[in-house]
């Protein structure tokens, strides 16, 4: 199998089953890339970046994976989190009624996160003080006592939307998101509501990975944001699931 190495960018390709051997693929970018079941031996990963990668099966052996990302996160952390969890950590998602510490530095984290990706006009999160309104439920993840994540769900006349979702960088692929999405599923479902909504930004594809797994269909506009002029919501991406 031919591979470029180097800078480049590798889009939209289907390798699955490949076999990789002896080959340089430090500092490439591959994106929608399947590599299902696919081997890697000898080959040198240093700085290579995967974003929406499959990379289910994927055997690896003498590789040099300094640097690698996937989606984002370091290898190396990835590999030191789970060779310290195990089979993965215990995640406490504990209501949250007022706007403690851990609340305040969790959405500002989200917020900058978020700020750098898009204009204002396109952020439309809940401010800390909205999220502590009637109408508005908000939890806080732990691991081992420490805060890790949150989210929130706002109850609405015949839906209720997903709001706040984020996991520090640390923590992510840890199951953490998950656990927060599913406490919020068991709350909605709890007070009757049939329709459980949400909107990302386009730019969040780990997000949007977790909501199409976790059964989320994508939909249109729903509503407040289907009265916004579309420049604000251009970036939207707005997913739905049944849950009553």
């Amino acid at each position: 199998m031919s591979i470029p190495s180097g800078k480049h960018v590798v889009a939209n390709a289907r390798w699955t089953g490949s076999s990789f051997r002896d080959v340089c693929l430090g500092e490439a970018t591959f994106e929608d890339v399947n590599l299902r079941a696919a081997a890697f031996r000898d080959v040198n990963l240093a700085g290579a970046r995967f974003e929406d990668v499959n990379l289910a099966g994927v055997a690896v052996s003498n590789a040099n994976v300094e640097g690698m990302r996937i989606d984002g996160i370091l290898v190396t952390d990835l590999f030191a989190a789970y060779r310290r969890k195990g089979s993965g950590p215990t995640v406490l998602v504990e209501l949250v009624e007022a706007p403690t510490d851990d609340a305040r530095a969790l959405i500002g984290e989200l917020d900058a996160e978020l700020g750098a990706a898009y204009a204002p006009e396109n952020r439309h999160g809940l401010s800390i003080e909205r999220v502590f309104r009637p109408g508005v439920l908000f939890f806080v993840a732990r691991v081992e006592g420490e805060a890790v994540g949150c989210g929130g769900v706002a109850f609405e006349d015949d839906f209720a939307e997903v709001k706040r979702m984020y996991v520090r960088p640390e923590a992510r692929g840890r199951g953490v998101a998950r656990a927060i999405l599913a406490r919020l599923e068991q709350e909605a479902r709890a007070r009757g509501v049939e329709r459980l909504a949400l909107e990302t930004g386009d730019a969040q594809r780990a997000a949007i990975r977790l909501y199409e797994r976790a059964g989320f269909a994508r939909c249109g506009a729903f509503g407040v944001y289907a009265g916004m002029p579309p420049v604000a919501v251009a970036r939207c991406v707005f997913f739905e699931k049944r849950v009553g």
